[in-house]
């Protein structure tokens, strides 16, 4: 079985309060939950992928976003069959934008793309509000919305989620059109 790709460190859970008690399999364990909890609700991997295949729908429009953000390199692009070629055919953005010098086509699954996308390091914020999700997911119990450990006071929305979460999450979301 492959190892889950973590978008925090151990390290970082046991720096925060009532992590440094936690046991190596429980750390490994809530990162585990925490980063698969970011990634379904950002709808994005956030670590670097090289080399994703999708296949998309398309409307009559100059424009097709990509599913995956940032960007970082596009291999192919083919429309029903027919390889198109970077910078005659189509331009792309860091933001997922594919833009096509005319419109695509009308059709569901008819552009495939073959590209990189994610982030080479984890950003800051996405590792902190990850270790702090896995502290809090040892130790919280539904239905309470506040709880303090030491100094720290963590509070929570209904859904458990602390404030700096929901925060950095609707920032790595990205738009549907």
């Amino acid at each position: 079985m492959p190892t889950p790709d973590l978008l925090s460190s151990p390290a970082r859970v046991r720096a925060l309060p009532g992590g440094a008690g936690l046991d190596d399999d429980r750390v490994y364990t809530l990162l585990v939950k925490a980063s698969a909890a970011f990634r379904g609700q950002t709808r994005q991997h956030i670590s670097a992928v090289a080399g994703d295949v999708v296949t998309l729908d398309a409307r009559p429009s100059w424009a097709l976003q990509l599913p995956q953000v940032p960007v970082t390199a596009v291999h192919a692009v083919v429309v029903d069959g027919l390889a198109l070629v970077e910078g005659d055919d189509f331009e792309w953005s860091a933001a997922g934008v594919l833009k096509r010098h005319g419109r695509w086509p009308d059709r569901y699954r008819s552009v495939v793309v073959t590209y990189d996308h994610g982030y080479p390091v984890v950003p800051d914020d996405v590792a902190d509000v990850v270790a702090e999700a896995a502290v809090i997911g040892s130790f919280r119990t539904p239905g309470v919305l506040n709880v303090q450990l030491g100094a720290t006071s963590y509070g929570f929305d209904r859904s458990g989620r602390t404030q700096d979460w929901v925060d950095t999450v609707a920032r790595y979301r990205v738009r549907r059109r």
